[in-house]
């Protein structure tokens, strides 16, 4: 899954032990998915991390959250980073709570399709104060436009899957048998279209 292939990317790059992903739902509320990312002491020749020394707990949450009053709501509506370099000062609650779970900064990046609209936010917490440099934002945001791109294309996909998917349907309650037969390879990937007797006349040749 992309979210898992992004957390261990992040993990290696910035040794971030926790990543949250909190994807809108709507205008005004998003689902919150948590990765806990951890390391098996196996390192490559080089003496460092790989993506098969990384082992991932992901926790998915079906409770819908409201953007209101969160630093993902913030991101989601500038479309720009949300940085807390000292969670302790931070007027959002859920800053305080990671606060009082050792985590001093957090970033919150927005997820960006075609740069222009947010289909989330990555949470990023670090237990260090000020713990993201300019650089490591900018690596992190060009990350999170990435993740974006693939989720736009996944819908995409999803959305011609199933736009195919009806008017299969549709032809099916209209059209007979025999006609679809002919029919079904046009779209249809594994099937080629069928050769007119000239061309197979010519391929016989």
């Amino acid at each position: 899954e992309c979210f898992q292939e992004v957390s261990r990317l992040l993990k290696i790059m910035f040794d971030l032990d926790r990543i949250s992903f909190g994807m809108v739902t709507g205008s005004d509320h998003f689902l919150l998915k948590r990765v806990v990312a951890t390391t098996n002491n196996m390192e490559n020749k080089n003496g460092e991390l790989s993506p098969s020394s990384i082992e991932l707990e992901v926790m998915d949450s079906d409770f819908e959250r409201p953007l209101d009053g969160t630093a993902c709501g913030v991101a989601c509506r500038t479309l720009r980073e949300h940085y807390a370099p000292r969670t302790k000062d931070s007027p959002f609650d859920t800053h305080k709570a990671l606060y009082n779970a050792g985590y001093k900064s957090t970033l919150t990046v927005p997820i960006l399709v075609k740069g222009k609209k947010c289909a989330g936010a990555m949470l990023l917490p670090r237990k260090e104060e000020d713990g993201f440099s300019k650089q490591s934002r900018v690596l992190i945001s060009d990350i999170a436009c990435i993740l974006g791109s693939h989720l736009y294309s996944m819908r995409l996909r999803k959305a011609t899957e199933e736009s195919n998917r009806l008017s299969r349907q549709i032809l099916k309650s209209f059209v007979p048998a025999k006609v679809l037969e002919k029919i079904e390879c046009y779209w249809n990937e594994d099937s080629d279209p069928p050769r007119r007797k000239s061309e197979k006349s010519s391929l016989t040749s």
